[in-house]
């Protein structure tokens, strides 16, 4: 039982360690002013699901 759970732990340990945060930004020019955008949308160009 002290063997799964040091494994469980150990996996848990190496899973969080392992792990990045990703962030992206994106601005966009409004007449020459930098503004922030606060949605984005996706499409994915290969298949045409919706």
């Amino acid at each position: 039982m002290k063997t799964i759970t040091l494994i469980i732990t150990l996996m848990a340990v190496s899973m969080l360690s392992f792990s990045q945060i990703i962030e992206l930004k994106f601005t966009a020019l409004n007449n020459g002013v930098h503004v922030n955008i606060d949605s984005v949308r996706v499409t994915n160009l290969t298949h045409c699901w919706r």
